[in-house]
């Protein structure tokens, strides 16, 4: 019998199992170096690798999915996370609707929105997180719970992958969880920012004695709420920890402009040439008399669409509104993303959502914006809305400002007055961007702008750029779209921010009269940024080389010099100005009376 066991393996190639195999290669009952029990068949190196790659992480669906693929045996924790997963199944991309129950396919479903399940069963204080979740599924909520901030489920896989917190699924949320204690929320808010995150915090707003005396209850829970929603594009400088920048000074943010673009679209209108309408109607008159009829021409048409706009900058305190005609290709449209580098663009979503065009221009981008956020055109509670006709856009004006502003009806005015010679789509897209910051609960940085009029193409005074020649030419950013190997970063050798950002305008729309350009030089020679090394005498004979050298080569150096060492100490006054502007909106954007500790703490960052 052994010699027949013997030639049926010859036979079939099988040398059955080898005393010096080496552990962890799949031997049946032994065990590898990372502790996972391998019970089936061997174990491959492609397998293997993966295998390793999957403990690595700290997801625990990957490695749950690698371990029932080696056959290890399922314990309590990976029996809980199952649990869990089934739980929460309905955030799975496959199951997955928003408030309305629509689902990923419908044109009109709200990303930013989920529906949970009325049959879910939930912790007071998990209700508390959930309703508040379903209405911002897009911003990553810190939950506050005592003396720790958590994040849940989708969250916590933003948490465990952005910032290195190991994931469980123990404690009073139940379901997959990170979290931090109160002293590093602030760092860990700022790095998500940074990352082109929207975050928020559900606080306590009172204590527990103070929930048990409002209720008459020892089981009360805590009152939460939403506070404001931090993103790239509404953060003023002082909503964030103080972090070294490239400038040298303590700034929240980084230097660069950070831009939130709405863009709202009106119909294409096409205009016939004068020429081929005549020659369409000669053709219909020969027709109709019998006549032969001419030989086809093609009609000339230009599609223009008229473009409103409106875009923030929350830090320095502005917004800048204006409208223009672009043609099919989009380049207005482009110019302006690239003048402006937006990280977060509004636009209107649905059937009278923005054409293939402005896709493919936003999507062209050198600097592509990290949100793309489409909003609906139909109202809701607790939802963005954007306008598409004058009626709506006045009331959402109104509303915005009586609800934000103790002066509604005068800034109300103020704003109409300064839309008035506006078309239709630039007042829908302010209207939109209102509508947005209410739902972020951040109205502050609008109640307080500077309202002005941009032209993407500036009159007569500058050369006309638009946004393919500027991505060409390599101005802004270079090959990869960053500012590496453009010309911006050898011309930037500016000790402030201020002054980087005033650069980059000036080489997106250069001066084209002479004397504009000798008004400019005039005053860098002033502060010495020019070294004159010829000068003459009295008498008109030229000096020598060296001798202007040492003498006015030394003192123009030592100017600049002293220039540059006085303008390090100075703040970003441009911010200074936005944060001052935001401060003084505040009280009246937040009529809310906070927790003595969160009050203080914002007053600490509003006044440094």
């Amino acid at each position: 019998e052994i010699g027949t066991l013997k030639r049926k393996r010859e036979a079939s190639g099988d040398e059955g199992p080898r005393r010096d195999q080496t552990p962890g290669t799949g031997t049946p009952g032994r065990s590898d170096d990372h502790g996972v029990s391998t019970t089936g068949a061997s174990v491959s190196p492609e397998t293997r690798a993966e295998m390793l790659g999957a403990t690595a992480e700290r997801d625990p669906r990957r490695r749950d999915a690698m371990r029932e693929r080696l056959g290890e045996t399922v314990g309590k924790s990976e029996s809980k996370r199952r649990e869990v997963r089934e739980r929460f199944k309905w955030l799975d991309a496959k199951h997955v609707v928003d408030d309305k129950g629509r689902d990923p396919s419908h044109a009109e479903y709200d990303a930013n929105t989920v529906r949970v399940p009325p049959d879910l069963k939930l912790s007071a204080s998990q209700k508390q997180y959930w309703d508040v979740k379903s209405k911002f599924r897009d911003v990553v909520l810190f939950f506050k719970v005592g003396k720790f901030y958590e994040l849940y489920e989708d969250d916590a896989e933003i948490g465990c992958a952005a910032l290195d917190w190991k994931m469980t699924v123990s404690g009073v949320g139940h379901c997959r969880q990170v979290g931090c204690p109160e002293s590093g929320v602030d760092a860990a808010t700022a790095e998500l920012v940074r990352r082109g995150y929207k975050v928020g915090r559900i606080e306590q707003m009172e204590t527990a004695a103070e929930a048990k005396a409002r209720t008459g209850s020892a089981t009360a829970v805590i009152r939460r709420e939403l506070l404001s929603v931090t993103s790239p594009a509404t953060a003023v400088d002082g909503d964030l920890p103080c972090v070294l920048t490239s400038h040298a000074s303590a700034s929240s943010m980084d230097a660069t402009a950070a831009h939130l673009l709405v863009i709202a679209e009106g119909l294409p209108t096409a205009d016939v040439d004068a020429e081929a309408r005549a020659k369409e109607n000669d053709e219909s008159s020969r027709e109709s008399s019998g006549e032969e009829k001419a030989r086809p021409t093609e009609k000339k048409k230009d599609e223009t669409t008229i473009i409103g706009f409106a875009f923030l900058d929350a830090a320095a305190g502005t917004l800048r509104v204006g409208s223009f005609a672009d043609d099919a290709s989009r380049v207005a449209l482009s110019t302006l993303l690239t003048q402006t580098s937006p990280v977060e663009v509004l636009v209107r979503r649905g059937a009278l959502g923005v054409s293939a065009a402005t896709e493919t221009a936003l999507a062209k981008t050198p600097r592509a914006p990290k949100t793309i956020s489409r909003v609906s055109n139909t109202k809701g509670d607790g939802v963005s809305f954007f306008p598409s006709n004058s009626r709506d856009a006045d009331e959402e004006l109104t509303r915005f400002f009586r609800l934000n502003d103790k002066d509604g009806g005068v800034c109300d005015a103020l704003v109409k007055e300064r839309l008035k010679h506006h078309p239709l789509e630039t007042k829908c897209a302010v209207a939109a961007l209102a509508s947005h910051l209410t739902r972020l609960r951040c109205a502050a940085p609008l109640l307080a702008a500077e309202i002005k009029t941009h032209s993407v193409y500036a009159p007569n005074s500058t050369a006309r750029l638009d946004g393919p020649t500027i991505r060409h030419l390599e101005l802004l950013c270079g090959p990869d779209g960053s500012i590496e190997g453009s010309l911006l970063s050898k011309l930037d050798r500016c000790v402030t921010a201020g002054g980087s950002r005033t650069l980059r305008k000036w080489l997106t729309a250069p001066l084209r009269l002479e004397d504009d350009i000798a008004m400019r030089q005039d005053a860098v020679a002033f502060f010495g940024g020019f070294e004159r090394l010829e000068r003459r005498g009295s008498e008109g004979e030229e000096k020598p080389e060296t001798e202007t050298a040492c003498t006015s080569g030394h003192f123009v150096a030592d100017a600049a010099g002293r220039l540059q060492r006085a303008l390090r100490r100075m703040p970003d006054l441009e911010r200074c100005v936005g944060r001052a502007r935001a401060a003084s909106a505040a009280t009246t954007a937040d009529p809310r009376a906070l927790p003595f500790p969160l009050a203080e703490k914002r007053h600490a960052r509003r006044v440094a």
